[in-house]
């Protein structure tokens, strides 16, 4: 008995320790702050900012994800996204305003507008946040007021559809960076 426990004790560490996304989360009441560093193979900070910020590269990893994007307009400094979310329960449509700063390599974001289709899901008030290149990682940033308190549920939601995003993400630059050393 002991032995199995150390061998499955043994294996979570490694895991946790190989895992290329580290969040660190902080609820209170109404409002929660999300951040996560993660890991990023060698590609160049101008091709990582391209992919975080490009709206043809963001619509590509989306895909994979319960989340449906729309342009809604771009420029190479600035984009407008429509994100809209389908749950069984509500849909979601949050609308984002994001901004690149190149000599920062970074890409803040705010939210613009917000529209929910069942009071079963609490009003977000204010969201933003940033992805910084750091090194080899990214640091993704997320701070979100909502209307009422945060609930057990709406905790383990909000943190498995930012991790299930970020995760897409990652596959996509570990897919791009395989392509480009392979050239």
């Amino acid at each position: 008995m002991r032995r199995q426990f150390f061998i499955v004790f043994c294996f979570a560490v490694l895991a946790f320790s190989r895992e290329k996304i580290r969040p660190e989360y902080d609820f209170k009441d109404s409002s929660f702050s999300l951040t996560y560093r993660i890991d990023i193979p060698k590609l160049s900070d101008d091709e990582i900012l391209s992919i975080l910020f490009n709206f043809e590269k963001v619509r590509e990893y989306s895909a994979k994800t319960n989340v449906k994007i729309t342009l809604i307009e771009e420029n190479t400094k600035t984009n407008r996204i429509l994100y809209e979310y389908n749950y069984s329960v509500a849909k979601l449509g949050v609308e984002m305003f994001r901004e690149k700063f190149q000599e920062q390599k970074m890409v803040v974001f705010r939210m613009e507008k917000y529209n929910r289709t069942a009071k079963i899901i609490p009003d977000v008030l204010s969201a933003g946040g940033s992805y910084k290149i750091n090194n080899d990682c990214i640091l993704y940033k997320q701070q979100t007021v909502m209307n009422k308190k945060i609930n057990a549920i709406y905790t383990m939601l909000i943190k498995r559809d930012v991790q299930g995003y970020l995760k897409e993400i990652m596959k996509y630059i570990d897919d791009q960076a395989l392509k480009t050393n392979s050239i």
